[in-house]
Order: C-alpha cells, then structure tokens, then sequence
C-alpha cells in the first residue's frame, strides 16, 4: 500500500512537471520568434533562431547522450531546470534593451538558443534516467507515454498563451510568466526527484543492459540502422519547419 501511494504521488509529480516545463517551453517559442520578426523584420532570422533552437541537440546528442546519461540525473535535472528559469526571467529585459540593436539581438539570441537546446537536451536525458532507474519498466512505459500525450497538449495551450499575449501586445510580459511556468517546472521536479530516491533500494537499476548499449560504437549503430535514418531524416527538419511555419501562418494570411 505505502508503494502504491509512494508510485501514484511519483506519477502525479512526474506529470505536473511536464505540463509546466511543456507549457513554459511552447509559450516561450512562440513569443521569441514573433518578437524577433518583429525587431528584425527578417525571415531569415527567424530561421536562424528555429535553427538555433533544434540543431544543437540534434548534433552533440550523438556525442554527449553517454556523457549525460552517466551524470547524477537529480542534481542534473535541478541545474538546468535552474537555467532555464533564469534564462526566461532575463529574456524579456533583453528584448527591452536590444530593440534598437538587431544585429546584436540576432547574435545574443542565437547563442541563448544555442545554449538552451543543450540545456534542454541534458534535461530530458536526466527525466528519462530518473524513470528508468526508479520504476518498473512496466511503470516507467506508461510514465512516458501518458507525458508525451501531456507534452503535446501542453505545450499548444502554452502557444495559444503567448499567442493571447502577442494579440495583447504583451510579449515581454509573456516571457516573463514563460519564466514562471518554468518555476513551477522546478519546484515540481524537485519533489518528483525527492519522492523517487526512497524507491531506488526497492526497484534497482532494471535497465543495466539498456546503458551497456550507450558504448562507443553507438554513433556507428545510429547511423547504419536505415530505420532510425528515416526518423532523424524527417523528423528533425520537420520540427523546425514547423516552428517556422506556425510564425507564418498570420503574415501570410495578410499578405494581399
């Protein structure tokens, strides 16, 4: 009974982690490639800044996936939960003061989005590490699948959020509730990582065989599988077109 209690507030936990953190990062997207158009009035910035955001994960992911696998996955989570936080409340002053400056906007910005794809990369890997080594895989299966339903939701709401923001002209307002979201992300993953740690000694590390495969031939795996070429083929580029589309839907409507 204590288990099942302890597994429910995990999964409760787990999940109000990543609407919060889906929420803040949609919302953030949409407003940061609106207010860079907006300053710029550059389409080519705009792709700069989706490129910024996807192909740096994309990339060292085949190069640092061992290396962050193999960190302390709770200090890991709470360090770049940290900097994401910090890096939402400072977007908006940014933006207030390089409004005039574009040039230096579109190099700061691609470099804090360069950064944050990282950031990002090191905190999904530290999630996904907190899953394998405190539940079931049974558990841990359904975990995931229910977040990847919850990050979808959550991050459209978090769009029409900024969405709602920018028809109020309130988009450095946005980043900044952008940065509360992701407070609330950081307070919750601090809870679920503190429930998850008591069951460590119960469960074990169920997936010793699955980091065995995290090796130094894993690039050559990755890349001479044709199915898994397929899906990084079309699924990276698509993510950014998208991205890239959502931004342009409205221009382009008003366009006579």
């Amino acid at each position: 009974m204590k288990n099942n209690l302890l597994l429910q507030k995990n999964v409760i936990g787990f999940q109000v982690y990543t609407a919060f953190s889906a929420l803040a990062e949609g919302m953030q997207s949409v407003i940061i490639l609106w207010l860079v158009f907006q300053i710029t009035h550059s389409p080519l910035a705009v792709s700069f800044t989706v490129i910024a955001g996807y192909l740096p994960s994309a990339i060292m992911g085949f190069f640092l996936l061992s290396f962050a696998d193999a960190r302390n996955p709770a200090w890991q989570l709470t360090v770049s939960n940290g900097i994401l936080t910090l890096s939402a409340f400072s977007l908006p002053l940014f933006f207030l003061f390089s409004a005039m400056k574009p040039t230096l906007l579109m190099l700061v910005i691609v470099t804090v989005q360069c950064i944050l794809s990282l950031i990002k990369m090191f905190n999904k890997t530290s999630v996904n590490r907190i899953v394998r080594d405190n539940f079931t895989p049974e558990n841990g299966s359904k975990m995931l699948q229910i977040s990847a339903s919850n990050i979808q939701i959550s991050q459209t709401v978090g769009a029409a959020l900024g969405g709602g923001f920018l028809t109020l002209d309130c988009g450095h307002s946005g980043l900044f509730v952008a940065g509360l979201f992701y407070a609330a992300s950081a307070i919750a993953a601090s809870f679920f990582a503190s429930f998850t740690l008591p069951i460590t000694s119960i469960i074990g590390h169920a997936d010793k065989k699955q980091r065995k495969l995290l090796n130094k031939n894993y690039l050559f795996n990755v890349f001479h599988r044709q199915e898994l070429r397929k899906i990084l083929l079309f699924s990276i580029p698509s993510s950014g077109a998208f991205q890239f589309i959502n931004t342009w839907i409205h221009i382009l409507s008003a366009t006579p």
